[in-house]
């Protein structure tokens, strides 16, 4: 269901956002992170290092592709997502989407829902300090805050 939403929204927005005529660009970062599995029985803390990678297609809207590691200590060692950002104005975006996460044999949809602000540092780099939750299919999260290095070209 989660996915069939997010194909909608991408098919309403994108018409819209390239009738513009605004100039598309990519966005490549770098993500560490610290957070919070929150589980039935009980929380664990963990670490995660990840790359983002945004095509946005217009000054508003933008599609991606997340791969993330969670610290060895955690039931996620791995997960994609595929979010959609919004950029409703300044340096904010809001993003969300479909992922897909995996330890060993376990296997877990989840859907990601986070916001961050972006501080040009200078020419095409940017630092974002970030917070997600990751809502998973069995009723556990994951919350992160961490902070992206990225590269704008």
């Amino acid at each position: 269901m989660y996915v069939k939403l997010f194909l909608l929204i991408l098919v309403l927005t994108s018409k819209t956002a390239l009738a513009a005529g605004d100039i598309p660009y990519h966005h490549l970062a770098v993500v560490l992170a610290g957070g919070v599995e929150k589980k039935s029985d009980h929380d664990e803390n963990t670490s995660m290092a990840g790359l983002e990678y945004e095509y946005r297609f217009s000054a508003k809207l933008g599609i991606g592709a997340v791969y993330e590691e969670l610290g060895e200590d955690a039931v996620r060692n791995q997960a994609v997502i595929l979010p959609l950002s919004i950029h409703p104005g300044g340096h904010w975006r809001i993003f969300t989407g479909p992922g897909y996460e995996w330890h060993g044999s376990k296997e877990k949809y989840l859907w990601r829902l986070g916001g961050g602000y972006e501080f040009n540092i200078g020419g095409h780099w940017s630092l974002a300090p970030e917070a997600s939750v990751d809502m998973i299919e069995n009723g556990d999260s994951t919350w992160l805050l961490g902070l992206a290095l990225g590269y704008h070209f």
